[in-house]
């Protein structure tokens, strides 16, 4: 069964749990296990990225491991379906940190014994008016290093410590290419970043449109960001009461954590933490990206936009042991308007 056959029988089906997964690298997938739970109001997903390349076996051991780590959830979920063959349906134990957001979806990349990097996506949309939207990516970082999930009784990992990583995150205008020879490629609107963090040095950033002309949309603040109340031309206000509250100061040092954007693209922001000593605990990194778009359909759906993010996680055993750089990225398509779905952007292939 391919990804689209597999997401076109979750989506046409009844509400219950779903998995695919790989036996070997033969088979063409763009993942290695894809866990779905479908409910009455939402569909959960979980995703399993291999990195190193290790055989059949192994591949199907770290498969096991990641469905060990989803069953708890499964279980403790609150999903399951009454003898009656009535719906699933969904207590509010369900564990999730973005309640009020349009899509969401958690990745496990895993590289072999030395760790693996959990990251979980979530959309939040604002409708400002009937000319713009607003947007927040927010990805939850844990960078998990060998020594703690050996010592967590999770098999298959060393005794690495933590000693470095980043996140870069960007989000760029989505395209269609499915039927690109016969109709042209179709597009998506052009996303316009206003703001990201955590960072170093927060201060109040103002939101000014870049599809209204003259217009401020509102402020970015070092505890959240607001919508309400702002003038703009011709003496009108936006039509939106909107207020968003979050931590743009970095409170740690330890690690050391420095954000910036990239200096040959300032779409890209980037957040690097760094370790005065190897250590043996996950790192959790939340990062967050703003962007504003048109509220009007081009060629795709309204919310149709391209996530890219890259990772490095670099661990250590110390004493006669070199630290190990491992490397990852994902490439998505996200549809938060009429479709809420997360997966492999492709090339356009979506």
């Amino acid at each position: 069964m391919s990804d689209n056959e597999f997401r076109n029988l979750v989506i046409n089906g009844s509400c219950k749990i779903y998995l695919i997964y790989r036996t070997n690298r033969q088979i063409d997938l763009p993942y290695d296990a894809l866990l779905k739970i479908k409910t009455q109001d939402k569909t959960y997903s979980y995703e399993f990225i291999e990195k190193e390349k290790i055989d059949s076996i192994n591949l199907l051991n770290g498969i096991s491991s990641f469905i060990e780590k989803y069953a708890k959830i499964i279980n403790n979920s609150g999903c399951y379906e009454l003898e009656n063959n009535a719906p699933m349906v969904l207590t509010a134990s369900t564990p999730t940190t973005f309640i009020d957001c349009v899509v969401e979806k958690e990745y496990v990349m895993r590289f072999g014994d030395k760790g693996y990097i959990v990251y979980h996506i979530a959309v939040s949309r604002y409708t400002v008016d009937s000319k713009c939207i607003i947007f927040i990516v927010t990805v939850n970082n844990a960078f998990v290093p060998g020594i703690v999930a050996k010592n967590n009784n999770e098999t298959g990992y060393d005794t690495y410590k933590n000693q470095e990583g980043y996140v870069h995150m960007t989000v760029e205008q989505a395209y269609d290419a499915n039927e690109e020879y016969y109709y042209g490629r179709r597009w998506g609107n052009v996303p316009y970043k206003k703001d990201y963090w955590p960072v170093n040095d927060p201060g109040v950033v103002t939101i000014s449109s870049s599809i209204q002309a003259g217009v401020n949309l509102g402020y970015s603040f070092e505890n959240g960001f607001s919508l309400d109340n702002i003038s703009v031309s011709q003496n009108k206000n936006i039509g939106a009461n909107i207020s968003f509250g979050y931590s743009k100061s970095i409170t740690r040092s330890e690690p050391a954590l420095s954000v910036q954007v990239n200096s040959s693209n300032t779409n890209i922001c980037e957040w690097y933490y760094t370790y005065a000593k190897d250590t043996s605990e996950t790192n959790h990194l939340s990062t967050n990206y703003m962007f504003e778009i048109s509220n009007s359909r081009n060629g795709m759906f309204i919310g149709d936009f391209r996530l890219k993010l890259d990772y490095k996680f670099v661990v250590d055993k110390g004493w006669l042991w070199q630290s190990q750089t491992q490397t990852g990225s994902a490439d998505l398509i996200v549809r938060a308007g009429e479709l809420q779905e997360i997966y492999e952007f492709c090339s356009g292939m979506i």
